[in-house]
């Protein structure tokens, strides 16, 4: 069995004067003491009273991490808006901002969708910027690679309101990195041993422009033949590693 191809996602900055133009999934934030996203304001300055009237239903929350999805009131609009609870704006770190990002694209990996928008970052400090980006890329990405059947569905695209290119180059950098080592970790042991390690490490290197030194055995020393082939007692074919999805 063949393990499924790895995530490629278009990363964009989106202009705040797009932020009701069409799209699958609009997420807006909605804070404590109606500290809410601007996007929340604008979505609902067009439908006035809707996420008052969620948050008192309960069926909208603005405890951290949870999330409504419910189809949007805007006529011409996003397919769908997402609503997160952000919790108190001021605890929101570099961490949960990393969480909120991962939270939302594990969340709207249920279905194949072409276009994402997050309008959250207002609410978070900009340094934590690139650690949102970098949830929202490895959210995408899951552990079950040799399943029958894919269990995630990342967007196509996914734009970022509020976030300048520099802080998405960064959080895709580091995001993209954390997905490469959750494949390699989850490859069978005749796949991923320590000279095809060092290979996939040397290649990856070079294609940043780094300069590798040594030999494979100089690197990755230690038993399977030091960084030979596989030992004989690893299994003939492929299968899935233990680990949450």
């Amino acid at each position: 069995m063949e393990p499924h191809a790895s995530t490629h996602i278009s990363l964009a900055r989106h202009l705040s004067d797009d932020i009701l133009k069409h799209c699958d999934v609009l997420v807006v934030g909605v804070a404590e003491e109606e500290a809410w996203s601007q996007s929340a304001h604008d979505v609902d300055a067009r439908q006035g009273g809707w996420i008052p009237g969620g948050l008192a239903s309960g069926a909208i929350s603005t405890k951290r991490g949870d999330m409504a999805l419910a189809p949007s009131p805007v006529a011409g609009g996003p397919d769908a808006i997402l609503v997160v609870g952000l919790g108190d704006p001021d605890l929101i770190d570099r961490g949960r901002a990393y969480e909120l990002g991962a939270m939302i694209t594990r969340k709207l990996s249920d279905k194949p969708r072409a276009h994402v928008v997050i309008s959250i970052a207002d609410q978070i400090a900009e340094e934590s910027h690139d650690a949102l980006v970098c949830g929202a890329v490895t959210g995408c990405e899951g552990q079950s690679i040799y399943s029958s059947e894919r269990s995630l569905h990342p967007p196509t695209k996914l734009s970022f309101v509020d976030i300048d290119d520099e802080s998405i180059r960064q959080g895709r950098i580091i995001g993209e990195s954390v997905n490469l080592t959750r494949r390699l970790v989850n490859q069978p042991p005749n796949l991923i041993f320590p000279d095809s390690f060092a290979r996939i490490a040397t290649d990856i290197a070079k294609e940043a422009g780094f300069s590798i030194e040594g030999g494979v055995e100089q690197r990755v020393g230690g038993g399977g033949g030091r960084g030979g082939p596989p030992p004989p007692s690893a299994p003939p074919g492929p299968g899935p590693r233990a680990g949450r999805p």
